[in-house]
């Protein structure tokens, strides 16, 4: 996909690329830290086996529905998604949350792997029993909850530290997040002008050494507000490639808000009423 060059690009050498200052210079919180336990519980790790490490993330979405990349889907391979571990704060415990075994995978009708766009970077897992944890809240259809410039949130179980030999990578042993800076789709279509931005992205990030990294993939990104947890909205996800947290340089994200037709004809198979948290 096209995703993969662009990052490629950013983390090289940044060649042709007209790094944003007001990104790089303005300084929200900027370090990632480890989420507290019992916080951000929808939040799911992807795993193979009930006992092996989380190598994906998801998002859940209903009892039954997790959100996460197509990389999580199958692109992986062998590694495919056997079980989704529900608000478990370790990347391999099986001792808290739940362990719910994945019995169906969707990919996004609308994903074509060989274009040279990054658009609907998105999967479905169907759980074989509801979860009992409650899932995150989808985005309003016409993106108002999104602001240029505000502070979003993203979780996994990935790298936490910028490394130049993949043999070294550092992977978190507990759920970490860090706050990135959302993008307007015109700023990012115009960094990465070279290639095709798609409607369906929504950039985020341009701190130097704040992102998300290898083992991330299928993270969620999500807006807080007053509520606590119950009130997050789940606003993007991440594809298999960070940004590595270059300065001025965003992560891109598929934006949830423009598959929610297709989300909720997932979740509500076989129902009369939507079950979408607007």
């Amino acid at each position: 996909m096209k995703a993969a060059a662009i990052v490629a690009t950013a983390s090289m050498t940044l060649a042709g690329i007209v790094v944003n200052a007001d990104h790089t210079s303005r300084q929200l919180i900027i370090g990632g830290d480890i989420i507290p336990m019992g916080s951000k519980p929808y939040v799911v790790g992807v795993r193979a086996s009930l006992e092996s490490s989380n190598h994906c993330v998801c998002a859940l979405i209903s009892p039954l529905h997790c959100l996460s990349s197509s990389i999580c889907a199958g692109v992986q391979g062998e590694l495919g998604p056997y079980f989704a571990a529900v608000n478990s704060h370790f990347v391999n415990h099986t001792d808290d949350g739940e362990r719910i075994k994945i019995v169906k995978v969707e990919t996004h009708p609308k994903l074509d792997l060989n274009s040279d766009e990054a658009a609907y970077d998105l999967s479905i897992f169907t759980l074989e029993v509801p979860s009992k944890t409650k899932p995150v809240s989808l985005p309003l259809q016409d993106d108002s909850q999104i602001k240029r410039g505000m502070p979003a949130k993203i979780m996994g179980w990935g790298s936490y530290a910028e490394k130049t030999n993949e043999d070294d990578v550092e992977y978190s042993d507990e759920l970490r997040g860090v706050d990135l800076e959302i993008w307007s789709w015109q700023e990012c279509k115009d960094l990465f002008a070279n290639y095709r931005v798609d409607v369906t992205d929504l950039c985020a990030g341009g701190i130097p050494g704040k992102g998300f990294g290898i083992g991330d993939c299928g993270a969620p990104l999500i807006i807080e507000n007053d509520e606590g947890d119950s009130d997050d909205v789940l606003i993007g996800i991440t594809s298999g490639w960070g940004d590595g947290g270059h300065a001025g340089v965003p992560a891109i994200t598929s934006r949830v808000s423009a598959s929610l037709a297709w989300i909720n004809s997932v979740i509500n198979e076989g129902k009369n009423s939507p079950n979408q948290t607007q």
